[in-house]
């Protein structure tokens, strides 16, 4: 069962149709579904990045919601007009600067490193956690392999 807590944290980021159309409309990092939505796609991604982050945070003892809405956020910056191969390289600043919109410059500076060598250098321990989680879901989605069954029934 999700953890009420978690949910609260991400409320309002779920309720935000646009935002969430953004992150749905691009595909997951499966070679074999690339053009195509599936039920977990990049907006499971990002919701099984968001609780892996908070659940690090919680046992870490940083702050849970800050990491909860990066792991939310570090993927809103797809979905540009741009190649694929452009958007790779910049979609960490891009989300980042939707993150500043939100108001949120704490979140924007965890989201803004993720994509680390690509994108700047991770400059605090909710940073680093945002990599690491992001990294390990994108490989184990790769394979069609997830941590989510484990962790909370999303689907």
């Amino acid at each position: 069962m999700v953890n009420n807590e978690f949910l609260s944290y991400i409320e309002d980021l779920l309720r935000d149709n646009e935002l969430t159309d953004r992150i749905s409309n691009y595909p997951s990092h499966r070679l074999s579904d690339h053009t195509k939505k599936t039920s977990s796609g990049r907006l499971g991604h990002c919701l099984r990045v968001a609780y892996m982050s908070y659940k690090l945070a919680e046992v870490l003892k940083l702050n849970k919601k800050r990491c909860c809405r990066a792991g939310f956020l570090h993927d809103c910056g797809y979905g540009t007009n741009e190649s694929a191969g452009i958007q790779f390289l910049k979609h960490s600043f891009y989300s980042a600067k939707i993150a500043r919109k939100r108001k949120e410059r704490d979140v924007a500076m965890i989201v803004e490193s993720h994509m680390f060598p690509f994108g700047s250098v991770p400059n605090s321990i909710e940073a680093i956690v945002l990599w690491v989680v992001d990294k390990v879901d994108a490989i184990l989605d790769f394979f069609h392999m997830t941590l989510s069954s484990i962790f909370l029934n999303l689907y």
